[in-house]
């Protein structure tokens, strides 16, 4: 039979081992486990579970926070305000978006100084634009000039870039 057994103070269990067989039920304002790595072969960890409100409520962030030590923590929210996933590494004091809540995908990548590709790059329309200088380039279906990618600077609009093959072509008939 089950028993009940009311304690007024901290009480403490000291052992090597404990195993406990069946589910732990922890009520109180917090949990701490103080060990050197926690294994969870959980698939999905639920954070704000209990949440009866239309979305995250109070300060409208939930997330994993890292302590660094004597650095400013690292953290890695949902931000409930604006449905994005946002990372830290100031305590929270600045956050960068790192993805939408949309099917779009990855929404601001434009910090990064020294972007890879690990295959090709699809631009779905859109030209490749240096806003600083007012240089643009588009891709489309090859013209005259066989090359299919047009340039639009302060001197020209749309002209396309000659292929090798075309230019050598080109200066043999003019």
């Amino acid at each position: 039979m089950p028993a009940i057994k009311k304690v007024s103070d901290h009480y403490y269990v000291t052992s090597p081992e404990v195993t406990i067989t069946g589910n732990l039920t922890v009520i109180g304002n917090s949990a701490s486990i103080t060990t050197t790595e926690a294994e969870l072969s959980d698939r999905i960890i639920t954070l704000n579970n209990g949440e009866t409100a239309n979305g995250v409520t109070g300060q409208e962030k939930v997330g994993l926070q890292v302590d660094r030590g004597t650095a400013p923590d690292a953290l890695l929210v949902f931000d409930e305000a604006d449905d994005t996933w946002k990372l830290s590494n100031d305590a929270g004091a600045t956050y960068q978006n790192i993805i939408t809540s949309s099917t779009q995908g990855l929404q601001n990548v434009v910090d990064d100084t020294t972007p890879e590709l690990g295959g090709n790059l699809e631009i779905a329309g859109f030209g490749i634009e240096k806003s600083s200088v007012n240089v643009s380039m588009t891709l489309n279906t090859e013209s005259g000039g066989g090359s299919g990618v047009y340039v639009t600077n302060a001197s020209v609009t749309n002209q396309e870039l000659v292929t090798k093959t075309k230019a050598i072509v080109y200066s043999l008939i003019f």
